[in-house]
């Protein structure tokens, strides 16, 4: 049964035809094609290397949706590894789209293969909410995070509460974000403000997050076009780890990007 999941999602995401971003108008000759570079490095405290992670997008957005392909590579514990990543945002009515994702990766920093699938919907104007799952494999353990979202639209601003719940072998925990973002001249430039608490606040999950029995992050980030085409993204944000052994982990993270329209 879990295989067929796996198949059928992956199936579902490659064959999704010309997806794209919920709002866009029906236009089929709509057509925009972009390119994405970001950097973050990771500052730790107790005198551990810095972390690094580089990643390449390029994303496909029409008016019946977005499609992208993401390469990621990074550099943690003395070890190196990569990741590829496919996600579809097909629009399947006025009031509806959905999400699909998959991911690969050869190395033991990423999950070997990472599956999800989410369908989000405006149940009134000015509102979103959503409920799916994400499904990670890291070879000898599974998790499985179901998750939810509703978010609110007043004025300039966006309002969002997304919980998670991770079950790992056999234990369950409960985590959430909370996210207010203020859009200024268009969507394409917004400061964001985003905190979180729990054992994984976060769905992209790497083999760092696994040991954690606790967590509380604050982070804030924003995008600023650059002439019509090009914008630049920046982000920092702070975390503390809670261990086993009653060990804590401090993390400061700085990140930069640069992206282009085609």
């Amino acid at each position: 049964m879990r295989q067929c999941l796996r198949t059928g999602l992956l199936l579902a995401l490659l064959l999704a035809p010309r997806p794209g971003a919920a709002g866009a108008q029906a236009d089929p000759a709509a057509l925009e094609l972009r390119a994405r570079l970001d950097y973050a490095f990771t500052h730790l405290d107790g005198g551990a290397d810095p972390w690094h992670l580089a990643s390449l997008e390029l994303s496909r957005r029409s008016a019946a949706g977005t499609v992208l392909a993401r390469g990621s590579v990074a550099r943690r514990f003395d070890l190196t590894g990569s990741q590829l990543e496919v996600e579809a945002y097909p629009r399947l009515t006025a009031r509806t789209y959905a999400f699909l994702g998959a991911g690969w990766s050869p190395d033991e920093l990423f999950p070997g293969l990472r599956m999800g699938a989410e369908l989000f919907a405006a149940p009134a104007p000015g509102w979103e909410a959503s409920a799916g799952a994400r499904w990670l494999d890291f070879r000898e353990r599974d998790v499985t995070l179901l998750t939810a979202s509703v978010g609110a639209y007043p004025g300039n601003w966006y309002l969002a509460a997304r919980p998670f719940l991770a079950l790992d072998e056999g234990d369950t925990s409960l985590s959430g974000t909370l996210l207010a973002r203020r859009y200024l001249r268009d969507a394409d430039e917004y400061v964001s403000l985003r905190v979180g608490g729990g054992e994984a606040p976060a769905e992209q999950l790497t083999a760092a997050e696994l040991e954690r029995v606790g967590a509380a992050l604050v982070g804030v980030d924003g995008r600023m076009r650059l002439g019509r085409r090009a914008g630049v993204l920046a982000s920092l944000g702070w975390e503390r780890e809670e261990l086993p052994g009653d060990r804590e982990r401090r993390r400061l993270t700085a990140g930069v990007g640069v992206e282009t329209r085609f």
